[in-house]
């Protein structure tokens, strides 16, 4: 969704063709567990802002795609960017404050489309200096509708106060998603294989 190729390429997922965003970055993983290059149960993923708010989509889209995410600074509820008729997004996604616009938003919100599922472990970070409480909020109904026995955890700068000195927030969460991403590719490995009905 970015301008990298041109304005063209930006314009091809904005407004309501936003799902051609979530199919690319499927198509994507599809593409590598297809030809050999990964295995989905190796393949994990980091973002950050809306990419990582695309990425959670992704997820809830196909949980079987992704082994691991690690998600810094979302916004998980769609309805929010909304409600607060930020230009920006209001533009980005050719929103009015009318009927058509909340129905479509909330039906593309990863926060809302949430359902029980197997999902893949997940982590959670935000470096604001309060914490965000929608975050707390997402935390809790993806724990709550986690299937898998995979976890679902969020870093924020409070928390990483109370387990360490170290005070460069990027420096922690850059060494947080090491730990945690490599944690569960590893117990991937040790794992028996799951069932299709799984």
């Amino acid at each position: 969704g970015g301008g990298v190729y041109g304005e063209s390429w930006r314009q091809s997922v904005s407004g309501q063709k936003h799902a051609r965003a979530i199919e690319d970055i499927v198509s994507a993983v599809d593409w590598l567990a297809d030809n050999n290059f990964s295995n989905r149960q190796q393949i994990a993923a980091y973002g950050e802002g809306f990419a990582g708010s695309l990425l959670m989509e992704a997820a809830i889209h196909a949980p079987q795609n992704f082994n691991a995410l690690a998600l810094k600074n979302i916004e998980a509820n769609y309805l929010s960017m909304l409600e607060s008729e930020n230009p920006y997004w209001m533009k980005e996604f050719n929103l009015k404050s009318d009927v058509a616009s909340t129905e479509w938003f909330l039906a593309v919100s990863p926060y809302h489309r949430l359902s029980m599922k197997n999902y893949p472990a997940v982590l959670i970070l935000d470096d604001s200096n309060e914490p965000e409480v929608s975050n707390y909020k997402t935390l809790a109904k993806w724990q709550n509708l986690q299937l898998s026995q995979r976890p679902v955890l969020l870093l924020n700068k409070e928390m990483a106060a109370e387990i360490t000195e170290e005070k460069n927030f990027n420096l922690i969460t850059q060494e947080a998603v090491k730990q945690f991403l490599s944690n569960e590719l590893r117990a991937t490995d040790t794992e028996p294989e799951q069932t299709a009905a799984q």
